[in-house]
């Protein structure tokens, strides 16, 4: 196909690939706008916040050597005062070698009454060692806690801190015995590591071949620029395991078993780092504030270690999703009334939880279930331990509609060629509401729409939405994408979620698939609060790439990490009264 713009305002290259448009905006002009952001951040966040208990912060480099002798770079922000202080203690890998001289968040919680206790990863900034990404910070993380614990400052209450790769360094020393750790405020990034990385043997490659372009090899004070032209170098390189040697000078073992694991039975998931890993989340007996957003492409992960959680624990902690993106935003094309209500990115939550938890203040937050706000009613919802339907609706494949009885038999057959995949509407962390296509636009492509009538009442999601397909392919391996959308009656549509499985995905494992045999294929789809308004289309697109999203099958056998060939393939849906493909809602009364 030609170069053109998808709905969203992306390039969709004829390689595949999608590429930001371009902005007639100087560079003056983005740092002015983005400083003007982040005053007015400040300023809201300084208003919502609680007084301040300390007029000054002190600031100190205080390096930490590790038993291997490796000396890992900290700063930490004290109160101008006598200690000591319950601390928050936060480890990270990213940004510049050089701590910064202010840190608005250290010195918010510094002028609060706790030490701020920062701390760089191995290999990372001014830390010494060489990284091997997310496999160290167990070691590492525990005896950092351990140190910090036996400072005469520390007074023996330590709440850990962050988000994305700064959850995960939490939920590494999850299993930590140290008792001056009393609480864990995780956000965006769960504790079911195969649900991290892959959906239904499908890795979600834009984001983890941009991470280890990104932050593999010598990362140190790499550009944005240059982790950016990597991230598209890494596009051309065959096998894609080969991504570090061929591009970072390091094989990056760590992601060399990420992609070469591509089922959860794999011994990569349940055995050495990730098995232990899994299991102590399994094993958590403290309590923790799980924070996710709806749109961030971590969050069923983090609600699945929800879920993994003992009920104990779940007992006194708490799952707080909003309609936010992995930074705790929207991107205001719908509107969310009421969503701040936690806080500018959440800091405000962050410190009601730490003041219970580490200083004994009252409990101005709720415990013992999920906090989640439900998406086109508007609301604020408490559900007790989980979310929970009240009934289910079913909606069968018809020839591209949606019915509530099934139709006649029928079957759509298309083309899916893994070198021009379909293109993923949107990408990136900061991904929202995605402003939908119209239904059939992108038949030509390979994608068919199967549009409800017009609703006449409200349906609420609440929970996994079951997708049951019948499909056919001329391959021994390929893929199917599923993408659930609200069609408003003024002609909108927005993507609630995208999801995907191989074709012999079955829970956790490959089954083989005989070519041209007809199988019904099973997507437990994303949990998801939202509400269909009166007048409302349910639309469901079906295809069989969203690149690069996921990665492109290459309707072979051989793992995707490791293929150097790809074939065509002939895929066919099927629906009808002997092939009844249907999608199968998890309905709540309301809210």
């Amino acid at each position: 196909m030609s170069n053109e713009y998808n709905v969203n305002g992306i390039l969709n290259t004829a390689d595949g690939r999608n590429h930001q448009e371009p902005q007639a905006v100087s560079a003056e002009d983005t740092a002015a706008a983005t400083m003007e952001l982040v005053q007015f951040l400040t300023m809201k966040l300084m208003e919502e916040l609680p007084a301040p208990e300390y007029e000054n912060v002190v600031r100190k480099e205080i390096p930490i050597v590790l038993s291997d002798g490796i000396r890992l770079a900290s700063v930490a922000y004290f109160p101008d005062g006598a200690g000591p202080w319950p601390v928050v203690l936060h480890r990270f890998p990213y940004g510049p070698s050089e701590f910064p001289e202010h840190d608005i968040v250290g010195e918010i919680f510094a002028k609060r009454g706790y030490v701020y206790f920062t701390n760089r990863c191995r290999g990372t900034g001014l830390s010494e060692g060489r990284i091997n990404a997310f496999e160290q910070e167990t070691r590492d993380g525990l005896e950092v806690l351990d140190y910090v614990s036996e400072q005469e400052w520390c007074d023996g209450n330590i709440g850990t801190y962050g988000a994305s790769y700064m959850g995960h360094v939490q939920w590494s020393i999850a299993g930590s015995k140290n008792p001056a750790l009393k609480t864990m405020y995780i956000q965006v990034f769960g504790g079911h590591p195969y649900e991290t990385y892959y959906r239904n043997g499908m890795l979600r490659q834009d984001i983890w071949q941009s991470w280890i372009t990104g932050n593999g090899g010598n990362a140190r004070d790499r550009s944005e620029e240059e982790a950016a032209r990597l991230h598209e170098k890494a596009f051309e390189i065959v096998p894609p395991v080969n991504i570090g040697e061929r591009l970072l000078d390091d094989p990056v073992e760590w992601a060399r078993k990420i992609l070469t694991n591509p089922e959860e039975v794999n011994d990569g998931w349940q055995t050495g780092f990730w098995k232990e890993y899994k299991d102590q989340v399994e094993k958590l007996n403290i309590p923790v504030l799980l924070q996710c957003g709806w749109f961030d492409l971590f969050c069923q992960s983090q609600l699945d270690s929800w879920r993994a959680l003992p009920e104990q624990t779940r007992k006194k902690s708490l799952c707080l999703v909003g309609p936010w993106d992995h930074f705790g935003f929207t991107n205001n094309v719908l509107p969310y009334p009421g969503q701040e209500r936690f806080g500018v990115m959440q800091i405000k939550t962050t410190l009601q939880w730490f003041d219970h938890f580490l200083k004994g203040n009252a409990l101005t937050l709720p415990v013992g279930g999920m906090e989640t706000y439900c998406i086109g009613d508007n609301i604020w919802k408490f559900w007790p331990d989980d979310i929970s339907a009240v009934d289910r609706e079913q909606l069968y494949l018809g020839a591209r509609s949606l019915n509530a009885d099934v139709t006649e038999n029928g079957k759509l057959t298309y083309t899916y060629d893994p070198k021009h995949p379909v293109k993923s509407l949107e990408l990136g962390l900061s991904r929202g509401a995605v402003v939908g296509p119209e239904p059939g636009e992108r038949e030509k492509e390979g994608v068919y729409s199967f549009v409800s009538e017009a609703l006449t009442h409200d349906v609420t999601l609440a929970g996994k939405m079951r997708t049951e397909l019948y499909v056919s392919s001329t391959a021994p391996a390929t893929a199917f994408t599923l993408g659930l959308f609200d069609m408003h009656s003024d002609g909108r549509s927005f993507l609630i979620f995208n999801d995907i499985t191989d074709i012999r995905y079955e829970k956790d494992h490959f089954e083989p698939y005989e070519p041209n045999t007809v199988k019904r294929i099973v997507l437990e789809s994303q949990d998801i609060v939202w509400t269909f308004k009166k007048g409302s289309r349910i639309c469901i697109d079906v295809s069989s790439s969203d690149f690069p999203w996921y990665n492109a099958h290459n309707n072979t056998t051989v793992i995707w990490g490791l293929a150097t060939e790809s074939a065509i393939a002939q895929n066919t849906i099927y629906f009808g009264i002997d092939t009844p493909s249907k999608i199968i809602l998890p309905v709540n009364a309301g809210n």
